[in-house]
């Protein structure tokens, strides 16, 4: 298993819990202690967890970027589904978060769309595709 599935694996067993122990991460994930330490160390430089005494536990308030990389495949999912949904020539308003980020991922084929969105991200992930995107304040440009 490659260090960044290891590590989105590691924040889906934390994200239901307070706390994980680091001998148990080591025995679930089937890795050796050496590999587990790196990964960890990576995952608290990058600001998504701290570790403390054998243990690791998620930060206070999870940023966009923890919440992004947590259940991506459920959230892939469910943008599809709802892509499925929208129609060529559809006007539609997309919120901030990171499931309606997935779903505006699978919105850069449809012909003839326009978005209204207060997400930075959502404007960033429709930049340069045939969808017209409205931003809160403006439009967005290429």
């Amino acid at each position: 298993m490659k260090s960044g599935e290891r590590q989105r694996r590691i924040l889906n067993l934390l994200s239901n819990r307070d706390y994980l122990d680091v001998g148990y991460l080591i025995e679930t994930l089937d890795s050796s202690p050496a590999t587990i330490r790196r990964d960890l160390v990576v995952m608290e430089k990058a600001g998504l967890i701290r570790k403390s005494r054998g243990r690791i536990a998620p930060m206070a308030a999870p940023a966009f970027d923890l919440r992004n990389m947590v259940q991506d495949e459920e959230k892939n999912a469910i943008g599809k589904l709802a892509a499925s949904l929208v129609s060529e020539g559809d006007s539609i308003i997309i919120d901030s978060g990171t499931t309606t980020l997935a779903f505006a991922g699978n919105l850069t084929k449809v012909n003839r769309l326009s978005v209204v969105t207060n997400s930075i991200p959502v404007a960033y992930a429709l930049n340069g595709t045939s969808v017209t995107t409205y931003l809160c304040g403006g439009t967005v440009r290429d």
